[in-house]
C-alpha cells in the first residue's frame, strides 16, 4: 500500500504542469513545465503577489502536493508493519520532501510567512513541521531575506 501512495505521489508530483505563454517581438510562444521546474516557475508566478497566496491559481499545486504527502505519512502511521519498516517508510518520505519539494517549498513559506490567510498558514505549518524533523531550531521568521534560507538551512551539514 505504502509503494502505492508513493509512486501516486510521484506521480502527481511529476504531472504538474505550468503553461506560461507571451510575445517575444511578434512571435508567440508557448513554454510547458512540469514537475520540480513547474513548481519552479509557479514560484516565479506567485512571487510578485504573494499576499493572495490564498487565491492564487498556482497555490493549488502546492497545496495538492501537501495533502498527498500527508495522506502518505498518515498511511504508514497506520499500517499493521515493524516500526524498522515503518521508520525506513518515513524515511524515503523524508527524502521525498528532500529532494524534490524543500528548495521550491521553503522559499514559498518564506514568501508567505506573515499571511494570516488558513492556505497561507497551512502551507507555513507543513514546511514548518518538516523543516523542525531536520533542524530543531528551525524559524521561518528567524531569515531577513530570501537568501538567508540557502545559506542557513539548505547548506548545512546533515547530523548523524
Amino acid at each position: 500500500m505504502f509503494f502505492t501512495l508513493y509512486n501516486q505521489l510521484n506521480v502527481e508530483y511529476s504531472n504538474i504542469t505550468v503553461k506560461i505563454s507571451g510575445t517575444r517581438g511578434t512571435e508567440r510562444y508557448l513554454e510547458i513545465y512540469h514537475g520540480h521546474q513547474a513548481l519552479v516557475e509557479s514560484l516565479k508566478l506567485i512571487r510578485p503577489k504573494t499576499k493572495n497566496f490564498a487565491l492564487d491559481f498556482e497555490t493549488d499545486k502546492f497545496m495538492s502536493i501537501i495533502s498527498a504527502f500527508t495522506f502518505t505519512e498518515e498511511i504508514i502511521s497506520n499500517l499493521k508493519i515493524s516500526s524498522d519498516l515503518k521508520r525506513r517508510f518515513h524515511e524515503k518520505l523524508r527524502k521525498f520532501y528532500q529532494y524534490k519539494l524543500r528548495p521550491v517549498f521553503l522559499l514559498v513559506a518564506f514568501l508567505v510567512r506573515d499571511n494570516e490567510d488558513q492556505v497561507s498558514i497551512d502551507f507555513v505549518s507543513f514546511i514548518t513541521k518538516n523543516e523542525l524533523e531536520i533542524n530543531s531550531d528551525f524559524d521561518i521568521h528567524q531569515f531577513e531575506q530570501e537568501s538567508d534560507v540557502f545559506k542557513s538551512e539548505l547548506n548545512k551539514p546533515k547530523l548523524s
